[in-house]
């Protein structure tokens, strides 16, 4: 099992990704302002969320509460980042 520590990076790499994505598709003029803001605020939630749940593991199976947990992440990322295409 990876770090608390490395998980919460990788966490927040994502989340910059998400968020240069929509600041670049933001600048280009293209894009409605206010779905981007909508999904910038979704992706810093998520990151929030994410975080917090890193911090505070669940009892029980240590191994699977991280793998579902990154299996969410990951989910949630491509969900936002299939929104980005979209506009």
């Amino acid at each position: 099992m990876a770090s608390r520590k490395t998980l919460k990076k990788a966490i927040r790499n994502i989340t910059d990704e998400l968020l240069t994505d929509c600041m670049a598709l933001g600048m280009t003029g293209d894009a409605d302002e206010a779905r981007l803001s909508a999904l910038a605020a979704r992706a810093l939630q998520m990151e929030q969320e994410f975080v917090a749940r890193v911090n505070h593991t669940e009892p029980g199976s240590v191994r699977l509460y991280y793998k579902r947990l990154r299996e969410e992440l990951l989910q949630e990322a491509n969900a936002i980042a299939a929104e980005v295409v979209k506009l």
